[in-house]
């Protein structure tokens, strides 16, 4: 199907996507091919390779932040090969690799909980506990940092140091 990847229809029944991904609307597509994940049997797709490193970040890395969390937290990620600039015409100006995600079983739907990670990365330097306290102002802090403690997780510790299963932990201790 060659149409508007943001907008095209998808098929009723289960299907599997492989594509090539515009580089400059990645972030938005995955969010979409995260939400008809009951239709789609898995992604395999080519992406810039920066956004396929954030995607397989680990914590405490320079490239784990929000879309590490979000994707690792609905799908195995698995990375395949770099393709470099010459194997197109034109060259691009960045190198591509090639992705698979595989859902994984049993995630539910979890808007909330992807809401609650981007505001925890709103102001990526800052502790978690202070953008807690900003995402919560009702809140004392000693009651953030109690909670913080409750979710077993140091309250000092920054958005990107925490596992997708630590910010789970967080976010039960706050919804």
């Amino acid at each position: 199907v060659e149409a508007d990847a943001l907008e095209v229809e998808f098929p009723a029944g289960p299907f599997r996507l492989v594509g090539n991904l515009p580089y400059n609307i990645a972030t938005p597509l995955f969010k979409r091919f995260i939400d008809n994940r009951g239709r789609i049997v898995n992604v395999t797709v080519m992406i810039q390779k920066e956004v396929a490193e954030r995607m397989t970040a680990k914590p405490s890395t320079s490239g784990y932040g929000p879309l590490s969390v979000l994707v690792q937290y609905y799908a195995y990620v698995k990375r395949g090969f770099n393709v470099p600039p010459g194997a197109f015409m034109p060259k691009p100006k960045v190198d591509s690799a090639v992705i698979r995600l595989d859902w994984k079983p049993g995630v539910r739907d979890a808007r909330p909980f992807t809401d609650f990670v981007h505001h925890t990365f709103s102001s990526r330097r800052k502790k978690l506990a202070n953008n807690l306290l900003h995402m919560f102002p009702s809140l004392e802090r000693d009651e953030v940092l109690h909670r913080i403690e409750k979710a077993g997780i140091e309250t000092s510790v920054r958005p990107e140091a925490l596992s997708v299963d630590e910010f789970l932990r967080v976010y039960n201790q706050f919804r």
